[in-house]
């Protein structure tokens, strides 16, 4: 890679959208390259990646000087207006705000800072809302606050999901009457323990220490058994509702965001009737 090259020239770019939020270039291509497909460069991919929302979460992935602040300034008014929609008991919005940061940049027990999960394959806003939605769910849960479900065909019906072109709420408006099914068939390729841990911790709001007990094995391992069933379920669902409509499933990565970040209250409504009940 000589200099002056066109990725030298998207990377400068990225860095200059961030003034006082300094990466080391080394380092920056590290964190691309880890979250790369396997079969593809940094030069070849770098055109199609948003590398201005990656520099800065790579930044706060790093705790580089300015760059918390920055991403305060970009994206605080995500976190605010996921909290004006799921508003768990007893919380203000200063509240809100410091659970989420707590949640991107410190995280909490054997999960690191969620902001390392951000893996560019859509926009840094989007992933911020999403992650923001979904800890705010996850507390209201945790409290007992069933006040935000909504039926799994509603999912979509969220500000934000992208339809803001004709082309984009078309696919969304395809993607709400196809989701349901898409869901299910996934639901269908999951394991047995996989169903049951899924349904133990949504429909029966099992913790992770009771789900260990239950499983006879260490929490980070019902953690990870956890993970593992929730990724292999939204994959599925990607999939299927990518064939369904006849698009690459690049095109939905927006969308399933959204569907994740949902998933902890739209489980109940496909999973609700029993199913094989050991562990």
């Amino acid at each position: 890679m000589s200099a002056g090259s066109p990725l030298d020239e998207l990377l400068e770019q990225a860095a200059a959208a961030w003034p006082g939020v300094a990466v080391p270039r080394a380092d920056f291509l590290a964190y691309l390259a880890e979250r790369l497909p396997p079969d593809r460069t940094i030069e070849e991919a770098a055109p199609s990646l948003p590398l201005v929302d990656l520099h800065l979460a790579c930044a706060c992935a790093r705790s580089e000087p300015g760059a918390i602040e920055a991403f305060d300034a970009a994206y605080r008014d995500e976190i605010d207006r996921a909290f004006a929609r799921v508003r768990p008991r007893g919380l203000t919005v200063d509240d809100a705000r410091q659970v989420v940061r707590q949640k991107l940049f410190v995280g909490a027990g054997e999960r690191g800072p969620r902001i390392g999960d951000y893996a560019g394959r859509g926009a840094l806003r989007a992933w911020v809302r999403m992650t923001a939605i979904r800890t705010l769910i996850d507390l209201a849960r945790e409290h007992g606050d069933r006040a935000h479900d909504v039926p799994l065909d509603d999912v979509l019906s969220f500000e934000g999901t992208g339809g803001d072109t004709p082309d984009r709420a078309l696919l969304v408006g395809q993607c709400r009457a196809e989701l349901r099914p898409a869901f299910e068939e996934a639901v269908a390729e999951l394991t047995p323990r996989q169903r049951n841990l899924l349904r133990q911790h949504f429909l029966h709001a099992l913790s992770i220490d009771q789900l260990a007990g239950l499983y006879g094995a260490h929490r980070s391992t019902c953690a990870r058994w956890l993970d593992a069933a929730r990724e292999k379920l939204v994959r599925g669902t990607r999939r299927r509702l990518a064939a369904r409509l006849g698009v690459p499933p690049g095109e939905l990565d927006e969308i399933m965001q959204l569907v994740a970040s949902r998933l902890d209250i739209t489980f109940r409504r496909v999973l609700g009737d029993p199913m094989s009940a050991g562990p």
